[in-house]
């Protein structure tokens, strides 16, 4: 189920080159209530089952799994019982997203015995509401006062303190970002460990790149949910993979004995697409500074406050970590890919012979193209991705998009305009795109709406030093390397 993002969000949603509401012609039937019904962890199979009720009004409930499988190196035994009950309690209020967004029940049940207080209930309803954002915008659905988690006990127990090594998980999704903050802490001379949630092909092709092996965790979705998704009887849709996957990590660091879990994600993944009913939609919220503070402060206060989440990248646009990236881009392009359609679940995962697969259409394959642009030889990224993304006319919305002249951003991991326009600047001065259609309507239509490119180029591939000082202060010292 992961990495639908750590470089990418999407979940069994469809990709749209195109920023414009999806139709909607589904009439889910009318839901009473979503239940968190139980889980239970199976410690000889190394197994957890998390289950998940809708019931209806008119016809019979349905019930869902989700199952996680364990590594076999996971210390289930050794871990204090209150502790291991806090953190699987999370993951099964953050992987029932998937479940309750089928049919967005208004009554929200906990019937697996545990119980939350005011805090923590505004917390997971918060999650819910700004993480399923792009959901309820594409399907026009009004969200407010939607999402109400159950308030059950007047105070929550204290979190649990529980020392763990000082040692570092890096999530692998198989992109630019992760490996860029693999050679960040190589450099800075801070071990980790690679860190796989599910499984792709492109993840397992730069494991090659790593000399341990990686830390691996497998779940799986009910298969029962893509018929109805569908076909129209319930909804489908985007949902924020990136804090499922921080759930996951803190069990596994909890498990496995890691104090840190460190993640790639940049700047620019804070800043929102659309505004919809008074709230600012961002595609990528769960990767947002705003989702990794909040996430942190409730592992701290409710689950543990000795593991730690913090991304490496915050203080870095997209566009500087694609620079930083092309120092390495002749060992790893033609390995990496940031593509979403690398992690579809529904169907088998596309292939491509020899290289990583780039779809070459997605708005996410468009941008990161354009970033890489400014920094790689032509020939050297025309062959990883397999076409020059700027010589098909197709994709000129897309770009009209990206880069902030039509439209809104797209809904996908992609940076701001300012980054697109900068890096389609770079990439003129290289002389290496000419005649392409797009880099013509860049030259006419987009150029000349910046006046100051050095202080665009200042402001964009700068690492922000006020984000530099909020990280961990072992971790600072990656920034005098970059």
């Amino acid at each position: 189920m992961w990495p639908k993002k750590m470089d990418g969000e999407s979940l069994l949603s469809s990709f749209c080159s195109s920023s414009k509401l999806q139709s909607v012609s589904m009439h889910p039937a009318q839901p009473r209530e979503f239940v968190f019904s139980r889980y239970t962890l199976d410690e000889v199979r190394g197994e957890v089952v998390f289950e998940y009720t809708v019931r209806f009004e008119e016809r019979p409930e349905e019930r869902f799994q989700d199952v996680m499988s364990l590594p076999k190196e996971a210390q289930i035994s050794a871990i204090p019982s209150a502790l291991l009950q806090r953190c699987l309690q999370s993951l099964h209020l953050i992987l029932g997203i998937s479940y309750w967004k089928m049919y967005c029940p208004a009554k929200i049940c906990l019937e697996a015995g545990y119980g939350l207080d005011a805090e923590q209930a505004e917390f997971w309803t918060t999650v819910y509401t700004k993480g399923l954002g792009e959901f309820f915008y594409r399907h026009q659905i009004d969200f407010r006062d939607l999402i109400r988690f159950p308030v059950s006990v007047d105070q929550a127990e204290k979190a649990i303190p529980y020392t763990r090594k000082n040692r570092v998980l890096l999530p692998i999704g198989g992109g630019k970002d992760s490996m860029v903050s693999a050679d960040l802490l190589t450099e800075a001379g801070i071990p980790f460990r690679p860190f796989v949630y599910g499984a792709s092909k492109v993840q397992a092709d730069v494991m090659q790149f790593f000399t341990e092996q990686e830390l691996s965790v497998q779940t799986k979705l009910d298969l029962q949910m893509i018929a109805p998704s569908k076909s129209g009887a319930a909804y489908n849709g985007h949902v924020p993979i990136t804090t499922v996957w921080s759930f996951g990590a803190l069990f596994m660091a909890v498990l496995c004995d890691y104090a840190w879990v460190v993640f790639s994600n940049e700047a620019s993944a804070s800043e929102g697409n659309v505004e919809y009913l008074g709230l600012e939609i961002n595609h990528q919220w769960s990767k947002s500074i705003e989702a990794e503070q909040l996430i942190r402060n409730y592992i701290h206060r409710y689950v543990t406050p000795d593991v730690t989440l913090f991304s490496l990248l915050r203080p870095l646009s997209e566009l500087a970590i694609a620079k930083r990236f092309s120092r390495s881009a002749k060992r790893y392009l033609g390995h990496v890919s940031s593509c979403n359609r690398n992690f579809v679940v529904s169907k088998a995962q596309p292939e491509r012979i020899g290289k990583a697969y780039w779809c070459g259409e997605c708005p996410k394959c468009a941008f990161v193209f354009a970033l890489l642009t400014a920094f790689v030889p032509k020939d050297q990224l025309v062959d990883a991705i397999g076409k020059d993304l700027f010589a098909d006319g197709n994709l000129e919305e897309v770009y009209r998009e990206l880069l902030g002249i039509k439209g809104i951003k797209p809904f996908e991991c992609v940076g701001t305009p300012e980054e697109t326009r900068l890096a389609f600047y770079l990439a003129a001065k290289t002389g290496s795109y000419t005649s392409e259609p797009i880099m013509e309507l860049f030259q006419t239509e987009v150029a000349p709406l910046v006046s100051d490119w050095s202080a665009l180029e200042a402001r964009v591939l700068t690492p922000n030093p006020d984000t530099v000082a909020l990280l961990p202060k072992p971790f600072q010292a990656v920034y005098t390397t970059l």
